[in-house]
């Protein structure tokens, strides 16, 4: 519909990353995510293409990564909270809550409905603690999702 995306990264080699020590992969995994994430962030600063309203759009955001390791009690480097605070997308942000309907476990998500429960509660958690608002999409079908937004920016 005329506007620039950035999709969802995903490391393959982390099928499905460890969470059970604070030296284990999911802090790997955190880190290579959260470094491609600041990579998109620097990339949509040089997007020359015009798009409609100026708008881009981030699948994910570093502050999902901080959200994940706070869903798993894992440390958060005081750098990556300085840079969260620091970088800002926009205020509002568009959140697809957790829909058991639709919920499925893939090569992406392999957690369970319960767990991603956990994981839904710390990433809005999350985002509030750094100060963003959050605007809930409804749960409808998918054109109807993309125009409750489009109508929204």
């Amino acid at each position: 519909r005329g506007f620039y995306c950035f999709e969802e990264i995903w490391e393959e080699e982390y099928s499905n990353p460890k969470t059970d020590s604070d030296l284990d992969e999911i802090n790997t995994f955190s880190q290579s995510i959260f470094l491609k994430r600041i990579a998109q962030i620097n990339k949509s600063n040089c997007i020359t293409i015009k798009t409609k309203k100026n708008s881009i759009f981030f699948d994910r955001s570093i502050i999902d990564v901080i959200g994940y390791l706070n869903a798993y009690k894992k440390s958060i480097p005081k750098k990556w909270k300085n840079i969260a605070l620091e970088t800002k997308y926009y205020k509002t942000i568009f959140y697809c809550p957790i829909w058991e309907n639709i919920y499925k476990t893939h090569k992406g998500r392999k957690e369970s409905f319960a767990e991603s429960i956990m994981i839904n509660k710390h990433l809005i958690l999350t985002y509030k603690k750094f100060n963003y608002s959050i605007n809930n999409i409804p749960k409808i079908d998918i054109v109807n999702r993309v125009d409750y937004i489009l109508n929204r920016i």
